[in-house]
């Protein structure tokens, strides 16, 4: 009996996949559907949305388990997304968001686990977060491959702000835009486990402002261009930190490497991250090369960098997905009945994790 139950649960399961649909999306007329929301109203859980590139205004609160996959951060631009009761398991990719106003960019409430953010653009126009978890008891949140940016000069900006669950952060840009802000960190509140490897940090105050003991790694991080009265912050007192590179004050933990000259291809300090112009690749004889955990190899095989580039998920420019788009038809301008039609299509592929 036993083995009939997991031979019907698996059946079940396979059904389950096999009926998973592919919403798509685009503003012109050319998929389905013209809005974000009009999809996510169809979808039902395990459906995949795909965003074509377009600009979209829709503010959505999820309380579905779904894949939204955009055309790139600098294809595909929408509102902030909220995962709400039923959305465990969802994820994002390949977007550029922003809030509206007085609200985070991403927000996950407590009853949402599992959550995972791909290669989005996470713009915070406000003192709110670009993603906070509410306090929960043990969910997971991944971020990899995104750039996080902010706007606001006032009071303190804190990219991300977790609180009682564990979250994996990797191969992400931390760049603000003012040196005047006072209070803004990297990671705010109180997590259950952090790790955080092969991260850059650029014109930020300070790091960590976290409490409680926890879990937490910390490695393959660079930290540059810091602010007036810089610090790494506070954090657990059990952390490990390994082969993390930053100008004075050091990085704390062991193998550190501080950094007496900028170690990336092109960044001006007095301009901050530029989009398109900054390029955080090691430079050539740069100490971030080879430098990183021994054990943590990039993707060549090769002892890891330090920075977004290193290890085993480097950046991906442009948040370009993992899955083709169409970006634009090219088609004969005129045609008459019985000709044959050539069409010519430019596109793009991202590299698979």
């Amino acid at each position: 009996m036993r083995k009939s139950l997991h031979i019907l649960s698996a059946l079940l399961l396979c059904a389950a996949l096999a009926n998973a649909a592919i919403l798509r999306v685009s503003p012109n007329g050319s998929a389905p559907y013209t809005t974000i929301m009009a999809a996510y109203t169809a979808a039902v859980n395990g459906d995949t949305i795909v965003v074509g590139p377009g600009t979209y205004t829709d503010p959505i609160t999820s309380t579905k388990r779904l894949k939204v996959i955009g055309a790139g951060w600098d294809q595909a631009s929408t509102y902030y997304w909220y995962f709400n009761t039923g959305s465990t398991g969802s994820s994002l990719e390949g977007l550029y968001m922003q809030n509206s106003g007085a609200s985070d960019v991403v927000y996950a409430y407590a009853t949402a686990d599992s959550i995972t953010i791909s290669r989005c653009w996470l713009y915070s126009n406000h003192y709110y977060c670009g993603f906070e978890r509410q306090a929960s008891t043990g969910k997971w949140s991944t971020i990899q491959d995104c750039i996080f940016t902010g706007y606001y000069a006032i009071n303190g900006q804190d990219f991300i702000r977790a609180a009682g669950d564990s979250m994996i952060v990797r191969n992400c840009l931390f760049a603000h835009p003012s040196s005047t802000v006072a209070g803004q960190c990297v990671v705010d509140g109180a997590p259950r486990f952090l790790s955080m490897t092969n991260n850059v940090c650029v014109n930020v105050r300070e790091i960590f402002n976290l409490t409680g003991t926890f879990g937490m790694y910390a490695a393959n991080n660079v930290v540059w261009d810091w602010n007036a009265s810089a610090t790494w912050g506070t954090y657990s007192p059990t952390a490990t930190f390994e082969y993390n590179a930053s100008a004075t004050p050091a990085p704390p933990g062991s193998s550190g490497i501080t950094l007496a000259a900028d170690p990336f291809v092109n960044y001006t300090e007095a301009n901050g991250f530029e989009n398109g112009i900054s390029n955080f690749h090691p430079a050539a004889g740069s100490p971030l090369i080879d430098a990183g955990v021994p054990t943590l190899l990039d993707r060549d095989g090769s002892r890891s960098d330090l920075g977004i580039y290193g290890g085993p998920y480097q950046f991906v420019e442009n948040g370009a997905p993992a899955y083709p788009f169409v970006i634009s038809v090219i088609a004969p301008a005129a045609i008459i009945s019985g000709d044959s039609l050539s069409v010519n299509t430019t596109g793009r592929v991202g590299p698979r994790y």
